[in-house]
């Protein structure tokens, strides 16, 4: 979890925020996760009575009205008001909307299998953790990764990504984003040794043929089928 403060600065009168730090958990009980969060809010001379909100998920372990989260922090500090976290929410609508794309519906069920595997094991997800920090120690010492504030760092979360930045950011990948997105999926399957489709062959629906169904290259299929009709 990562843990922001966002305050107004009185002689300007601007919200600022400020990162404060990643609390790592052994569990995600609501009970670990507030000893984690006040531990963590007195490493920078803060406490839970100094709370004004508080914003995450819509898991029941976060919200949840009797033992969730929020609820156990209101008891300490009644002001520190809950909303639902808005970049969850536009990602939730984002993957929604994904899902209605054919093959993108597939990559995230896959995804879902995947993460429940995963997450279903805190010892899993540490081995997963400390292999994904030696692939990125690795790929730095061999100048595959650019390091710096914010990149490649479990520590450097970007802010989130509101409706406006997420809609230009879309607009640009969708005017100029193809050949880069190209380039990086060649590379990653160069690298695991993974066969890369001929862009002017025919694409090959998987399964049973359709009839009727509009035969297209693979430039066509996976530049506006996929990533196009996914953008928009």
């Amino acid at each position: 979890m990562a843990l922001y403060l966002r305050y107004v600065d009185y002689k300007t009168g601007e919200v600022k925020e400020r990162f404060l730090g990643i609390v790592h958990v052994g569990d995600t009980t609501s009970l670990t996760l507030k000893a984690a969060i006040e531990k963590l809010l007195g490493a920078n001379s803060l406490t839970l009575s100094s709370v004004r909100g508080q914003g995450y998920d819509g898991a029941s372990n976060m919200r949840g009205s009797i033992n969730g989260l929020k609820t156990l922090i209101m008891k300490e500090s009644p002001s520190a008001y809950y909303v639902h976290c808005f970049a969850h929410l536009l990602q939730l609508t984002l993957v929604a909307v994904a899902k209605k794309n054919v093959d993108c519906s597939v990559l995230f069920d896959s995804l879902a299998t995947l993460l429940n595997v995963i997450a279903s094991s805190c010892k899993r997800k540490d081995i997963l953790q400390e292999i994904q920090a030696e692939n990125i120690l690795k790929a730095s010492q061999k100048g595959e990764l650019v390091s710096g504030s914010g990149l490649n760092q479990e520590k450097g979360l970007s802010r989130p990504a509101l409706v406006d930045v997420t809609t230009k950011n879309l607009k640009k990948i969708r005017e100029d984003g193809w050949i880069a997105h190209m380039e990086n999926v060649t590379s990653f399957c160069q690298k695991y040794e993974i066969s890369v489709p001929i862009m002017s062959d025919m694409y090959v629906v998987p399964g049973r043929y359709k009839r009727g169904k509009k035969q297209v290259d693979n430039l066509h299929h996976f530049r506006i089928d996929v990533f196009l009709s996914l953008i928009d």
